[in-house]
């Protein structure tokens, strides 16, 4: 059986994964944008866990690399999409709020 690396490397050969295969656990499927076909979804939570796992990061380290070295990686409209599960309610935004405040929820 091919792992979804492979099975999303056949449908666009363009599609963009992350680097390192340590996140490949972290591949939930894909999904098909409108004009750029199909690209790779992350669960943040799994990549955040393979982060402090793996490359031994604190929390909040793991977030910090994430936000700015993975989600803020954007390289072109194959990019993959990184997927935030809600397990709780999300908080109203506050004026301090930032983008890296709210994934952390």
């Amino acid at each position: 059986m091919e792992s979804l690396r492979e099975q999303i490397a056949q449908i666009n050969e363009d599609a963009l994964l992350l680097e390192e295969e340590e996140f490949d656990e972290a591949i939930m499927g894909m999904t098909q944008h409108a004009k750029h076909g199909v690209v790779a979804v992350y669960d943040t939570d799994k990549i955040i866990d393979i982060l402090m796992r793996k490359f031994s990061m604190t929390d909040d380290d793991a977030w910090d690399h994430f936000g700015y070295n993975i989600l803020g990686a954007y390289v072109g409209e194959h990019t993959p999409v990184f997927f935030f599960p809600v397990t709780e309610e999300i908080p109203q935004p506050k004026a301090t709020l930032n983008k890296f405040d709210i994934m952390k929820v």
